[in-house]
């Protein structure tokens, strides 16, 4: 009887046990889920911020995509804006020099070459000269185009003007060559030279 009621006794204390345990797991279990709750809650609120801060970043890299191209976009005018007052310097500079009346417009279309600046002395010029009229023919570019208005043109020039051409009158008459075109050696070339000559769209040959 004693037997059955120790028995009785340590089956009780056993129930007892476990239903602490039971309680104790339900707690644990409790806390973990609210622990987890407040994971993927944290973890949300992260992939939230994450994706803010990824459009944050994007609309930065458009802006600055933007504020590179205006920056491209100021260069390029500065750039032109620097072109178009050289040229308009330019464009002033040679309607001082030209007589009076010249027309403005004219200088849009007929080529002005400023003879006294192609050289130091007589040779110099009278090469630069012809080099640059050759060139010019040819459609090529040559350093003492520089001294003309090549750049104000407007398609092909309908003329030519040169300033200097007293200076240019006085070189020919410096230089030997009034007596080189009286040789045998010049009429030679002349005749060699006639399969090669150039002729100019301005200029009709009779």
């Amino acid at each position: 009887m004693q037997e059955a009621q120790r028995a009785a006794g340590r089956a009780l204390a056993e129930v007892a046990q476990l239903r602490r345990d039971s309680s104790r797991i339900s707690k644990e279990r409790d806390r973990l889920i609210a622990e987890l709750a407040d994971l993927q809650d944290g973890s949300a609120k992260l992939q939230a911020s994450q994706r803010l801060l990824e459009e944050e970043i994007e609309r930065l890299r458009r802006h600055g995509a933007e504020l590179e191209a205006r920056l491209q976009e100021l260069e390029g005018l500065a750039d032109e804006k620097e072109h178009l007052e050289a040229q308009l310097a330019r464009f002033r500079s040679f309607k001082e020099t030209l007589p009076e009346p010249f027309p403005e417009e004219a200088l849009l279309r007929v080529l002005v070459l400023d003879y006294t600046n192609l050289g130091h002395n007589a040779e110099e010029r009278v090469l630069a000269l012809l080099e640059a009229y050759q060139a010019l023919l040819k459609g090529e570019d040559h350093p003492a185009l520089c001294h003309s208005n090549r750049e104000l043109l407007v398609g092909e020039p309908e003329g030519l003007v040169l300033l200097g051409l007293e200076k240019l009158l006085l070189d020919l008459v410096n230089l030997p060559i009034a007596r080189w075109l009286r040789t045998h050696a010049f009429r030679l070339e002349a005749w060699l030279q006639e399969e090669r000559r150039i002729f100019s769209p301005r200029v009709r040959e009779e």
